[in-house]
């Protein structure tokens, strides 16, 4: 007696479906580390959004993710641009990690700023 998913859960624990990660997955995946997130981000977005399958919740926002990516992109790095493209493909009906995306991003340009501002007042960064 089974889960209805349990099959499903089985096949697909260590996928991008469950944002999962191990160590495993990771192994096998270090030539993918090296992908270009910023190029297949604006792919999905911009470019040839028809050729993958967005949820239809999060294809209904669609229009705050571009906006989103277009007004920080000179903030962004790899890794935000790797969250924010893993975050449309799994979905994000009620736009969680966008602003968990939103809130990294302005964590780190807020650390930027402040080791630069305490190289010009000469002190030593935390």
């Amino acid at each position: 007696k089974r889960y209805p998913n349990a099959y499903l859960v089985l096949l697909y624990w260590d996928s991008e479906m469950f944002r999962r990660n191990s160590h495993k997955r990771k192994q096998l995946e270090k030539d993918l580390a090296e992908q270009d997130y910023r190029a297949k981000l604006f792919d999905l977005l911009f470019i040839h959004p028809e050729n993958y399958t967005i949820p239809v919740d999060t294809l209904k926002n669609i229009k705050r993710w571009r906006r989103m990516v277009l007004q920080f992109e000179s903030y962004m790095t790899q890794k935000h641009y790797k969250e924010c493209y893993e975050a449309i493909l799994s979905g994000d009906p009620k736009s969680r990690s966008q602003r968990a995306i939103y809130a990294n991003i302005f964590q780190h340009f807020a650390e930027i700023n402040r080791r630069e501002q305490a190289e010009r007042d000469g002190r030593k960064t935390i």
